[in-house]
C-alpha cells in the first residue's frame, strides 16, 4: 500500500487551506496556490492538515472512507489465515521478514497517530 495517503499534509502556522469541489486552495504569508484534483482523487481539510484520498466512490464521502480505514485494516490483517500467511512469508525469506516487520511498525504508528488525533 502506498504511504502517501496515510498522513495528512501538515500546514505551518499562518497557512490556511480549503477544498471547493475538486480544487484545493492554500493561502499563506508568501502567497496563494490552488490545485485542481483529478476526479478520482478527493481531499479534506481538518485541524491536522490536508488529507488526500486517491480514490472516490459516488455514494461514500471522503470522511466516511477515512473513518473506516482503521476498521478495514484491523478486519483484514487480524484474521488467522492472513496472520499465518504473513508468518509463513517471514519464515521463508529474511527480506520479507524485514519488510513485514517494518510494515507492522508503520501500521501501529498509523493507528496510534489516528487515536491521538481523535
Amino acid at each position: 500500500m502506498s504511504r502517501i495517503g496515510k498522513k495528512a499534509i501538515a500546514l505551518p502556522k499562518g497557512v490556511t487551506a480549503s477544498v471547493d469541489g475538486q480544487t484545493v486552495k492554500v493561502k499563506g504569508p508568501k502567497g496563494e496556490l490552488s490545485v485542481k484534483l483529478v476526479s478520482e482523487v478527493s481531499a479534506s481539510v481538518d485541524e491536522h492538515g490536508i488529507q488526500i484520498a486517491p480514490l472516490t466512490y459516488p455514494h461514500l464521502s471522503h470522511t466516511e472512507i477515512f473513518d473506516n480505514v482503521e476498521t478495514f485494516y484491523k478486519r483484514f490483517y487480524f484474521r488467522a489465515p492472513k496472520i499465518a500467511s504473513i508468518v509463513g512469508e517471514m519464515v521463508r525469506s529474511p527480506q520479507m521478514m524485514k519488510r513485514r516487520l517494518r510494515e507492522g511498525v508503520e501500521f501501529f504508528q498509523f493507528l496510534r497517530e489516528r487515536h491521538r488525533a481523535a
